[in-house]
């Protein structure tokens, strides 16, 4: 039996997320300059593995648009909603749209599925860019130790766009966590190391620091 649809419960949900992706995009720095061969950033890892460390280095030194998971879920409360997924679905939108335009774009939210790696892959494909995939590779100790730390500080991580995540979901998240497939061409970071010098041995990654 289907369920009736309440196109007004419906037409209000859909004007909550315009207003959210509106606000997202209000928020973003946009470089001064689009690129001739632009390029798509994306990242894997367990969490507090370093992959937004990584993805705030290279907004650093790359003009890009930056695009946060975190950052649109805590700062628009949708992590504490079952709009949730909206989260990934308003990042992808923006990052296809800047893509589109010309721009580098970093995704800064964790693709530790396959699935998600090749959607992401398929989207810069279709506008001619080039994806760079980070593997952010660190022992579980190491971020075990780390999200303790932001246990402590529970209590401020929403201001700065962190999320705790327990020793129980660092196991799952390390479980489940799809490693490279053959075809894939990612770039290995040791998340305990300094990740900046981590960069320049890459040429494709030096190129474009140079041409800034």
């Amino acid at each position: 039996m289907d369920i009736p649809i309440n196109s007004q419960k419906f037409n209000e949900l859909i004007a909550l997320k315009e207003k959210v992706t509106k606000e997202v995009e209000q928020s973003l720095v946009i470089p001064e300059n689009k690129r001739r061969n632009n390029n798509l950033f994306l990242f894997f890892g367990i969490p507090g593995s370093g992959k937004s460390t990584l993805a705030k280095v290279i907004a650093e030194v790359i003009p890009c648009v930056y695009l946060s998971s975190d950052m649109i879920a805590l700062n628009h409360n949708l992590d504490q909603t079952r709009n949730y997924y909206w989260t990934f679905e308003i990042m992808n939108d923006l990052a296809n749209k800047y893509l589109h335009a010309g721009y580098n774009v970093i995704v800064d939210s964790n693709s530790d599925r396959y699935s998600i790696r090749k959607e992401l892959y398929e989207m810069a494909f279709r506008h001619n860019a080039k994806p760079f995939c980070f593997w952010v590779k660190t022992d579980i100790s190491t971020v075990k130790r780390r999200q303790n730390i932001r246990k402590i500080y529970k209590s401020t991580l929403r201001s700065k766009f962190l999320f705790y995540v327990n020793s129980n979901e660092i196991e799952k998240y390390h479980k489940d966590l799809e490693t490279p497939r053959e075809d894939e061409n990612i770039f290995t970071i040791d998340g305990t190391k300094g990740l900046l010098n981590q960069l320049y041995p890459i040429e494709e990654i030096r190129g474009l620091i140079d041409s800034k």
